[in-house]
């Protein structure tokens, strides 16, 4: 839904989805170098966009997008941080890519939480889930990322059931507390599998 002004300063958008009501407003805007904007779902309290363009040496523009809420509910976050996540291969070695290169600043023997890429796929009646540190970083690379034409063909009505997309949300979420807990506990106490498999026809679950 567009409204007199869109573009601009002031200007601003709405949408309504399967997840309720969306509102964009563009706050400020410095030409080529940020732009802010206030984003607000339903009756929520609106959060913050950061948009930050920067000049690299090759000529094009390094694009940063932050988002910054005090006041957005718990469960809300955890619900962006697990449906958030990539629907093909470009976009896992996109993201995959950016966290590799940010383990520039990760320093083992100050850091507390070992880094952790959690890349969740789901069709109608399989989950696999990879949890990647930087000790398992190779094997994934090598063996599990590959390019979208080498992908399985699926029929679109064959990728996605309402409870097993809830459910890899949960097993998603468990990685990332067991992650984070077993770095504070004795080695053993939380696991946390590079691979995880379940097939629902079987009910099978799988780790390796």
């Amino acid at each position: 839904m567009f409204p007199e002004q869109t573009g601009g300063v002031g200007g601003s958008y709405s949408w309504e989805g399967k997840d309720g009501l969306g509102n964009m407003k563009t706050i400020t805007a410095n030409p080529k170098t940020s732009i802010v904007q206030e984003l607000q779902f339903d009756d929520f309290h609106p959060s913050k966009i950061n948009w930050t363009f920067e000049p690299t040496p090759d000529n094009k523009t390094k694009v940063t997008w932050k988002m910054n809420s005090d006041k957005l509910p718990f469960m809300f976050k955890g619900f962006a941080a697990v449906s958030g996540g990539f629907d093909n291969m470009k976009a896992r070695n996109t993201l995959f890519t950016g966290w590799r290169e940010s383990l520039r600043y990760y320093v083992p023997a100050k850091d507390t939480i070992t880094p952790i890429f959690i890349d969740g796929r789901l069709t109608a009646d399989h989950i696999k889930i990879f949890c990647v540190t930087p000790k398992t970083l190779l094997e994934y690379e090598e063996n599990h990322l590959f390019s979208d034409s080498e992908a399985m063909e699926t029929s679109c009505t064959f990728k996605q059931t309402t409870y097993l997309a809830a459910m890899i949300g949960s097993l998603i979420v468990n990685c990332f507390l067991n992650h984070v807990q077993g770095s504070y506990m004795p080695e053993g106490a939380f696991t946390v599998p590079f691979e995880t498999d379940y097939y629902a026809p079987l009910m099978l679950f799988q780790n390796a």
